[in-house]
């Protein structure tokens, strides 16, 4: 399949050019202002830093040297090192909403890594198709800042496949994931949609934790127009809902009276099932070291059957 790429390098110069110079306007008639022009654009080959050891964040350097465009001065209008533009006028199969047509898609650039026959290799080590690193004192900064947009047909910011497979490189178990999706043509927007599509009893959909020292306040939140939560998962665990409607009956979570979560005023209105009590008297304080079980209730200082 042929395409007409384009690549617009503003300013950029080869590793043998040290002198710097203005960038170039692009060809395709964009206009930059005066100041624009002026800027200076430098490209130096040998700037010490290379690949940066991004785990978990230090700056040691993998590599004795990386090829560096550095951009100065003012600007009035986006500066753009490296673009490329790719104008497809080929037709081929239509995709549908079962069914992917990759052998007839387009890609304005494609980045392959594998280990040599990866399905039986022992080869270890991490491997990564692109790494970001971005570090900005004041303003906007975005890893990735896509804007995706189709007449007629499936558009998403991301969509990625991921698997295990067996011996031969047939997959075990697999998850799709896509991102920012808007499907004009078979119906239906979503912001995040997981899908498994090999294996039985996948583990999660979503894994939502708490790492080191860091903690949060809430695991979930769901807000209206008004931005007033609606649902919530806080960082215990216990789900908070406006205007609930229950298809089937609550289920409490049962606890020994001695292992009931701490009732205070964060944890008014919490309800729990004990399954260990001596005696059941409604309203009186639960005494466990039994075996009688009832519904007990939080009044924002203490557990009270209920």
């Amino acid at each position: 399949m042929k395409h007409r790429a384009i690549i617009l390098l503003a300013g950029a110069l080869t590793a043998s050019e040290g002198s710097a110079r203005p960038p170039q306007v692009p060809a395709r008639g964009d206009t930059l202002q005066e100041a624009d022009r002026q800027q200076s654009v430098t490209s130096n080959p040998a700037i010490p830093g290379g690949l940066v050891d991004i785990a978990p964040d230090a700056l040691g350097s993998l590599t004795a040297a990386r090829h560096a465009v550095t951009l100065s001065g003012s600007r009035t209008s986006p500066m753009v090192v490296q673009t490329l533009e790719l104008l497809d006028g080929q037709k081929g199969p239509q995709s549908t909403a079962l069914l992917g047509t990759p052998q007839s898609a387009s890609y304005g650039l494609s980045v392959v890594g594998m280990r040599p026959k990866w399905n039986v290799s022992d080869l270890t080590g991490e491997m990564n198709g692109i790494s970001v690193l971005l570090r900005q004192a004041k303003g906007d900064t975005a890893g990735y800042l896509s804007n995706i947009g189709v007449r007629s047909g499936f558009a998403a910011t991301l969509e990625s496949y991921t698997f295990s497979s067996d011996a031969k490189g047939a997959p075990l178990s697999g998850v799709r994931t896509q991102l920012g999706v808007v499907n004009s043509r078979d119906g239906g927007a979503y912001g995040l949609v997981v899908s498994g599509t090999e294996g039985a009893g996948l583990t999660s959909a979503l894994l939502l934790r708490n790492s080191g020292s860091a903690t949060w306040k809430s695991f979930i939140e769901v807000a209206n127009a008004s931005n007033t939560v609606t649902f919530r998962v806080d960082g215990e665990g216990r789900a908070f809902a406006a205007g609930a409607t229950l298809t089937k009956p609550l289920q409490l979570p049962g606890y020994k009276v001695a292992q009931l979560p701490l009732c205070n005023r964060d944890a008014l209105g919490s309800m729990a099932h004990a399954v260990d009590l001596k005696i059941v008297s409604y309203n009186a304080a639960p005494v466990g070291g039994g075996s009688l079980n009832a519904p007990v209730y939080c009044n924002g200082t203490s557990w009270t059957i209920h």
